[in-house]
């Protein structure tokens, strides 16, 4: 459950695999000018790599310098770095310069060590989708095809028609097809450690970001819904109560020594507590939690069940809005809350730029509620999509609100507005899913982030 998510980037050469790795990696890792071969970049204390020569052996070296790695033409390198990025994932970029069929291979080798796919591109011709081809269900469910270099075409007015042929070519294959104009996206973050976050949400860096980052997320409530249910199939065994001491016998008087039995003394139960549950070799993970599948048109593998929304009517749901643009509930049914990053009841107080901003979105989705609210106490037709689309209306401009209001620096400031980020983004998928039955959602979506905010002002 504490294991990062491991996301693998593929493609042909000249892609724009690196530089994608390093837009993940939040730093210029990898420098595209050398020729590594497949490299994996996790967590460490210390910056330190280790490269696997061509007969086998291993030269390790206390840094990462791509030049002198590249030197020893290894074919693989595994290295670590303290970067805050690889704290939530691992980045592996494969490299395959024999073509297909290297790529081929090396796809299938990389199978196992994958939990988020990536596939750089910028045609997604026919010998890359026959290679795309082999890829397991897992890989596809979880994989996101990315136009790179999205702003040179943006330049020549190809964009769009370069997206909707992808569209068309790789629907079916990827959970998502997103365009990066990467470079910009690096560009983004400035030297004295600021974002400068329109840039980065118009090079399309931000969408990928929050989708990897959902898709964590989903991987770890994944794991925490396997340890439920297995909590339920195995539940925690009563500890043994220790047993009582028993007080050594009265000495024998004079008289009769030998009518009284000396009592031994019972053992004491062992300091050493049990284990709550007992380890069960056939369930045990054994790796990384596998992230859950999203919504595809093709069968999804079998995950542990997503916790439950509640079901509501239009009128009900509406009611529910009101209810909460006027009172708090003491409690959160756990399961009527949709999955949206919960924020952290910040440490310091709220600068007034940021209270202010805050304020003023508490009072804007209480006028939504409020609205909706009074249209179904007058017996309006408060239909189910109509209710979606304005309540995601709202949750978008929380979203583009909280972007650009507020003091940068309140933390949060941040996490609300990762939340809103996220929030919007989930509720667009769901949109596109058209499900009349997610309405419960998408109201506790609304509900859950104006909690979030009241929980920010009264720290």
């Amino acid at each position: 459950m504490t294991k990062p998510v491991r996301v693998t980037i593929f493609g042909f050469p000249g892609s724009g695999k690196s530089t994608l790795a390093n837009l993940l990696l939040g730093s210029s890792v990898l420098n595209p000018k050398d020729r590594l071969p497949t490299v994996q970049i996790t967590g460490g204390e210390t910056v330190k790599s280790s490269c696997t020569l061509p007969d086998g052996s291993t030269v390790d070296f206390p840094h990462f310098n791509t030049a002198e790695i590249a030197a020893k033409s290894p074919i693989f390198v595994n290295a670590e770095m303290p970067l805050p990025a690889l704290g939530k994932i691992s980045v592996m970029e494969v490299v395959a310069n024999g073509g297909p069929a290297e790529l081929s291979r090396a796809l299938a080798w990389a199978a196992e060590r994958t939990d988020i796919s990536i596939w750089c591109t910028q045609t997604f011709g026919p010998a890359e989708q026959s290679v795309w081809k082999a890829a397991t269900e897992d890989m596809k469910d979880h994989g996101f095809m990315v136009l790179t270099k999205a702003d040179a075409l943006a330049r020549d007015g190809t964009l769009n028609s370069v997206v909707a042929n992808l569209q068309q070519q790789g629907a079916e294959e990827f959970n998502r097809i997103l365009p990066v104009a990467t470079l910009d996206a690096i560009a983004a973050r400035k030297a004295d450690g600021t974002i400068d976050r329109d840039q980065l949400t118009r090079s399309g860096g931000r969408a990928l970001i929050a989708e990897i980052l959902r898709e964590v997320d989903l991987g770890l409530q994944a794991a925490v819904d396997q340890a439920e249910i297995l909590l339920q199939r195995f539940p925690p065994k009563a500890s043994p109560a220790p047993a009582a001491k028993v007080e050594a016998a009265p000495k024998p008087a004079p008289a009769a020594p030998a009518t009284v039995t000396p009592v031994a003394s019972e053992p004491e139960v062992a300091s050493e507590p049990k284990p709550a549950v007992e380890p069960v070799a056939e369930t045990a993970p054994t790796e990384a939690p596998r992230v859950s599948a999203r919504v595809r048109s093709r069968p999804a593998p079998e995950m542990p069940p997503r916790p439950a929304v509640m079901p509501v009517n239009i009128l009900a749901a509406a009611r529910n809005v009101q209810q909460a643009a006027e009172t708090e509930p003491e409690t959160a049914d756990a399961e009527e809350e949709t999955e949206v990053a919960e924020a952290t009841p910040p440490i310091a107080a709220l600068s007034p730029a940021t209270r202010e901003a805050f304020e003023h979105a508490i009072e804007r989705l209480t006028q939504h509620g409020q609205k909706f609210a009074g249209d179904a106490a007058k017996g309006g037709a408060l239909e189910a999509d109509l209710l979606m689309r304005e309540t995601a209306n709202s949750v978008q401009w929380l979203s583009d609100y909280l972007s650009e209001n507020g003091e940068s620096r309140d933390p949060a400031l941040s996490q609300l507005r990762a939340a809103a980020f996220d929030a919007a983004d989930l509720l667009q998928l769901m949109q596109i899913e058209n499900d009349a039955g997610s309405v419960g959602e998408f109201v506790s979506v609304a509900i859950q982030l104006r909690r979030e905010i009241e929980s920010a002002l009264a720290a």
